[in-house]
């Protein structure tokens, strides 16, 4: 994550500024159009891996909150950035908003302890899951 960090701070340079008593002044207006600008790996535009980088913090922002741990984007700013700027790209929206994806799918299989059931934190053999004919084709 911490190479992540620093590609994106290499990508995106000064978008987020370490010190804000500089004797610069920078307007609100210019520092959002900077974080905003935070959305994407390669090229400036989407591509496949920014869905793989969205996926993965998802998860392990998921297995933080899960576990009552430090969220792993709260000392990583560009990755942050990233994170919030993705998921509030207006294209990204209907998947995200999307109930069968987000809390009726588990993200892991349903043998592991996090994420393998929403509604009773793992999923026990033999239990009921209402996931389990959302993928059938009739």
């Amino acid at each position: 994550l911490d190479k992540l960090e620093l590609l994106l701070e290499n990508t995106y340079p000064g978008a987020i500024m370490e010190d804000s008593s500089s004797e610069q002044q920078v307007d609100d207006a210019s520092v959002e159009r900077r974080l905003h600008s935070i959305c994407f790996l390669v090229g400036g535009r989407c591509s496949a891996p920014d869905f793989c980088l969205y996926e993965m913090l998802d998860q392990y922002l998921a297995l933080c909150r899960y576990y009552n741990l430090p969220f792993i984007t709260d000392n990583r700013p560009y990755l942050s950035a990233y994170f919030t700027n993705f998921s509030s790209l207006p294209e990204n929206r209907p998947f995200l908003e999307c109930e069968a994806a987000h809390r009726i799918l588990p993200f892991n299989n349903p043998y592991a302890r996090f994420g393998s059931d929403w509604e009773n934190g793992a999923y026990e053999r033999g239990q009921e899951a209402k996931w389990r004919k959302l993928g059938l084709i009739k």
